[in-house]
């Protein structure tokens, strides 16, 4: 490992991985939990722990015989229950000293700028923007909470990497801090959900055909056949066109609570 001690996880398909280890699958099918295996070669060890599953981790600086007894919870015949398990002390320390990296990971698994690019030096360079703007968000954190005073540092208190990522891209594109970002002028605008987009056009029946209305109906006006209907797809209803009951008009308001479907 070109001189620097390090230990991490890793999968069994990597190249350079132990060959005699490669068969976790059927190593680890009827064994119970906390059972590990080992292989070294030259500095470089490698163990493999069955947890909830195995897993494989490449070390070099700890050694195959360090356990620790660690608490897991398991089901048993219906059961849950608390048992001990004996757990490599590599893993151990794995998991004390790499959790600040795990959740690095985790914060960039969902919120990303990353795109699959041709060139390997643009998802660097994404890469390296998205860790960026994580540890500018733990900053900004850590300084709010030792100055807790400061009314510019107040935000609210489910305050997230995601509203962090929008206030700072505010910042750098100049907008206002609550105000909903300037449309493009060279986009058409999407009209509402509630603005219909069809032609609504009222017609009369061909050979006659009369059925009920649909707004009477729901009004509870009773059954009141009628040959007018509305041609947009979305509609497809007959209805009252002019008389007492304006039922097209009606159909058509925004006001209207009856069912369109």
């Amino acid at each position: 490992m070109n001189g620097t001690p390090s230990s991490g996880t890793c999968k069994t398909n990597r190249d350079g991985f132990a060959e005699s280890m490669k068969d976790v699958k059927v190593w680890a099918r009827k064994l119970e939990r906390g059972s590990m295996r080992w292989a070294r070669e030259s500095n470089v060890l490698t163990l493999q722990w069955v947890d909830n599953r195995p897993v494989s981790l490449i070390t070099s600086i700890d050694y195959a015989n360090d356990k620790k007894d660690v608490e897991r919870r398991t089901k048993t015949k219906g059961v849950f229950e608390k048992k001990i398990v004996s757990q490599p002390y590599a893993f151990h320390r794995y998991n004390q000293y790499m959790n600040a990296v795990d959740r690095s990971d985790q914060m960039l698994a969902c919120h990303n700028v990353n795109r699959k690019c041709y060139r390997w030096w643009k998802t660097l360079f994404f890469h390296l923007i998205d860790m960026a703007t994580v540890n500018s968000f733990l900053l900004f954190q850590s300084h709010r909470n030792s100055d807790p005073g400061n009314p510019a540092l107040h935000r609210k208190s489910t305050y997230t990497i995601v509203d962090y990522r929008e206030e700072l891209v505010r910042q750098l594109c100049g907008l206002a801090e609550y105000d909903r970002p300037p449309l493009n002028e060279q986009v058409q605008a999407v009209p509402p959900p509630d603005q219909f987009c069809t032609a609504h056009l009222p017609k009369t029946a061909a050979n006659g055909v009369r059925r009920n209305c649909v707004v009477c109906y729901v009004e509870g006006r009773g059954e009141r056949k009628v040959s007018t209907y509305c041609t947009a797809p979305q509609c497809n209803r007959h209805m009252h066109v002019a008389g007492e009951h304006d039922c097209f008009a009606v159909w058509h308001s925004r006001d209207y609570t009856g069912k369109r479907s």
